[in-house]
């Protein structure tokens, strides 16, 4: 029997397919994410680099933090050569759905970045280069439901290891995900009394080149907010990439009693997420509501059902895809489950502001078409003749069924 199962897809885009899986030797649920080296068309890794990714991933995987899905196996498939790497599962929702379209405050925004911070620290001092090897892409970023335990929780990302991604691994690379999170997008900076985040920030576009370690200090120094990274919350890491080692290294990174006081830290912070003005609810409770309705779906065609509740509500339909089309003005793709459309139906629907440039695309959502697919997002209506839509924010808002 082979130690990897896959049991569905959870995802897929331009960069790659993240599927759900069973590690057999576990009999636990594991992430499996196959992404692709250059692009669709050119996909495999060399030998050298799936020895290179297959000998890394061995040593990260003793990498621990509480906000890491940590890793469990990489290498590239015999078949294909398209490299993976798997990791543990983590349920849960993509930050931006937790989100709903508010803006984070700023103590979760500076806690975000410190886990940024610490697990690049560690995976620096792991592989003797420094950098932010975590994927900061905000729809990569899960924030764990209740089943989990788990706050906010990061990918690294295999592309920037493997040389592929150069320029993601500078810190300023955190500063627009900052931007986005806490509303600065296109905005000027803006003074945040007893927060010092937008000071950090200038701090680190002004000096793109200062260390994590410095980064972090001064995190810590303008934020007034959580302690520094400690010395010996990392054990003498390995260097040495190109073979394995003879030493059991364990680099047990915020464990045990550091690791309780950090979920602590997270639950007692994650009800101030966000505070909308016509709702209390916390990121904890919108993300156990997604788990909660993980199993209710709807059809299309239950436009009475759906056409009673009100906009903003999380809803997911699931049906044969049959079309998707551009509004006239391109700001909006509309994914259509009946050819021609039937004026009856809902619509899904995916705007431009919301997607990554590569991704909107007729190609993207094309390679769904007659295929089943579950749209996992919000209840909207349009001014047009046919107004009832589900709304979604990325591609993992898609999950493909048999």
């Amino acid at each position: 029997m082979k130690r990897f199962e896959i049991e569905e897809i959870i995802a897929q885009g331009n960069s790659g397919i993240v599927y759900l899986g069973i590690d057999h030797t576990t009999e636990k649920k594991v992430s499996i994410r196959r992404f692709f080296a250059h692009s669709q068309n050119q996909t495999g890794l060399s030998r050298e680099k799936a020895e290179y990714l297959n000998s890394l991933a061995k040593k990260l995987s003793f990498l621990e933090h509480p906000a890491l899905r940590q890793v469990v196996e990489g290498d590239s498939d015999p078949i294909d050569g398209i490299p993976y790497l798997i990791t543990d599962w983590v349920s849960g929702d993509p930050l931006p759905r937790v989100l709903a379209g508010n803006e984070m405050e700023p103590e979760l925004v500076t806690d975000l970045i410190r886990y940024i911070l610490e697990i690049s620290i560690a995976v620096s001092e792991l592989i003797g280069e420094e950098g932010i090897w975590i994927d900061t892409k905000i729809d990569s970023i899960i924030v764990g439901d209740s089943h989990s335990g788990r706050g906010f929780t990061f990918w690294l990302c295999p592309r920037k290891f493997l040389g592929l991604d150069l320029t993601g691994k500078q810190i300023t690379t955190i500063i627009p995900l900052v931007k986005k999170l806490y509303g600065w997008k296109s905005k000027h900076f803006k003074n945040e009394p007893n927060h010092g985040l937008s000071d950090w920030l200038k701090t680190i576009e002004a000096n793109p080149d200062r260390s994590l370690r410095e980064a972090l200090d001064s995190l810590e120094e303008l934020t007034s907010q959580s302690p520094t990274l400690a010395e010996d919350r990392i054990v003498a890491p390995l260097t040495d990439t190109s073979k394995p080692s003879s030493l059991n290294p364990r680099i047990k990174y915020a464990i045990l009693g550091f690791t309780a006081v950090l979920l602590i830290l997270i639950i007692a912070l994650v009800p101030q997420f966000f505070a909308p003005a016509d709702t209390s609810q916390s990121a904890v409770a919108l993300a156990s509501q997604a788990s909660d309705s993980r199993h209710t779906f709807y059809s299309p065609d239950d436009t009475l059902t759906l056409g009673d509740m009100d906009t903003g509500t999380r809803v997911r339909i699931r049906g044969k895809l049959s079309d998707v089309k551009f509004s006239g003005s391109k700001k909006n793709l509309y994914l259509l489950f009946s050819k021609p459309y039937n004026d009856g139906q809902i619509r899904g629907v995916a705007r431009k502001k919301d997607f990554n440039e590569g991704d909107y695309t007729l190609a993207t959502f094309e390679k769904f078409i007659g295929k089943v697919i579950q749209l996992d997002g919000h209840y909207a209506r349009d001014s047009s003749q046919n107004p009832l839509l589900v709304e979604i924010q990325s591609l993992m808002d898609i999950t493909q069924h048999n």
